[in-house]
């Protein structure tokens, strides 16, 4: 049995004329996004991931520069159906040489997991009936070992059973936003706690009218081999054109290499057991090991969807660079300093003194979204190389102007568009009238 990604309806999405969720496969995700609203998972990590999944497959798909942007952007919402289209062909491409590896049951490139983990060397047949575990271990909400949530009684003993479109999902997930705790490697690998790339911040994410909008807000200039965006170089990849990702020792910690493997960083090793009735349509069971390791704080050169502040440990040690994580109990407004402001607008280290270098409408910008947030934080915002990091809203290539107080982006004379700031434990958004 096979479950083609690239032509398999998984991916849920809000049509524009309808209030239902309905699933596309990512081919026709990308062909029809003017169609839809929005892209929308079970959850907002859910949602931030496919983000990240479909953002890495156009990056690799297009490799566009801010010509090709500029054209995208002004062309017909459907030119992407005509097959003469430089874009389409662009698209056509890429999936013909890397529709092999979309397969979701692949006998030996299943999509983002590793096969040679059904060799578990611990699985002990007198004590466990199955060499897996139940499929709760995939699925965020589902209570599974010591791990119980208030409203699921699922047991240790139960073995829930999801869709191959369901797994999907769930296994992008997974990479991206599963939880720490200490996880046990494959035969001599190290035991691991590091939780998922996406635990390490706040995803931003720009949002227009339509899902093809919301597509192009977050794409950037992507040519690897040029060295573009900063820090991406020849060797980047998405998760499903490497072969690490299919080894069970995941290695050292590394740095990641550019744009679309921090999009797709394979915190997990994984493997999904199918059914072993005839027809194998159903996903009973999931393995989990610990994946590649994060070498040392994220990068603001390679992570598009955070926002990064400096970070004072002591006054005689320098301050680390370090990506912005939301708290519980604190307003996604007041964020405002770390997602708005430039870099000439400087915060003091106390709080009380602006050190801004241009002053000017820079200074009453800060002053502005000072008041905003009434914040007397220590960090102060740090500009970004690109795309929605930290600042770059302020100076985002995509944007016209950016007025701080209301965090209210405008897109030209489209219309305005807002911003979507998704953490583990839920995501918020505004979207202030033209007056506000």
């Amino acid at each position: 049995m096979t479950f083609d990604l690239l032509r398999e309806p998984w991916l849920p999405v809000i049509p524009l004329d309808s209030d239902h969720v309905t699933q596309v496969s990512l081919v026709d995700l990308v062909l029809n996004a003017h169609r839809h609203r929005r892209l929308v998972g079970s959850s907002p990590t859910m949602t931030a991931a496919l983000h990240r999944l479909v953002l890495a497959f156009l990056h690799r798909a297009f490799t566009p520069d801010d010509d090709d942007w500029d054209e995208l952007w002004m062309a017909d919402p459907a030119h992407f159906l005509d097959e003469e289209d430089e874009f389409r062909r662009r698209l056509d491409r890429y999936v013909e040489r890397t529709e092999s590896r979309f397969d979701l049951f692949h006998a030996h490139r299943p999509f983002l997991q590793c096969p040679d983990l059904a060799r578990r060397p611990s699985w002990n047949p007198a004590k466990e009936a199955e060499p897996h575990r139940s499929t709760a271990v995939l699925v965020a909400p589902w209570a599974t070992g010591n791990n119980r949530t208030l409203f699921d009684h699922t047991t240790a003993t139960e073995r829930p059973e999801l869709s191959p479109a369901e797994a999907a999902r769930w296994l992008v997930t997974l990479q991206a936003y599963d939880t720490g705790g200490q996880k046990t490697g494959y035969l001599k690998s190290p035991a691991s706690s590091q939780p998922s790339l996406g635990s390490n911040f706040g995803c931003a994410l720009l949002e227009g009218d339509t899902l093809r909008r919301t597509l192009l807000l977050n794409l950037v200039a992507y040519r690897p081999d040029e060295g573009r965006p900063t820090g991406t170089g020849s060797a980047d990849r998405p998760a499903w054109e490497d072969d690490e990702v299919h080894r069970p020792d995941p290695g050292p910690p590394r740095q990641a290499l550019g744009l679309t493997d921090a999009l797709t960083w394979p915190s997990r090793r994984v493997l999904l057991f199918r059914s072993r009735e005839a027809a194998g349509a159903s996903v009973v069971g999931v393995l989990r090991t610990p994946g590649t390791r994060l070498d040392g704080d994220l990068s603001q050169d390679v992570e598009p969807m955070a926002a990064f502040r400096e970070q004072w440990i002591s006054d005689s040690k320098p301050a680390r660079i370090v990506p912005v994580r939301l708290e519980g109990m604190r307003g996604v407004w007041q964020y405002t300093q770390e997602l708005l402001l430039p870099e000439a607008a400087r915060w003091s280290r106390s709080g009380r003194k602006y050190q801004g270098k241009a002053g000017g409408e820079e200074a009453r910008a800060e002053e502005q979204a000072r008041s905003l947030t009434g914040s007397r934080s220590r960090a102060r915002p740090v500009a970004a190389s690109r795309g929605v990091q930290g600042g770059r809203f302020a100076r985002h290539p995509r944007l016209d102007g950016v007025h701080t107080a209301g965090l209210r982006t405008g897109v030209g004379e489209e219309g305005w568009e807002h911003l979507r700031v998704v953490r583990g434990g839920g995501s918020s958004s505004r979207r202030p009238d033209a007056g506000s």
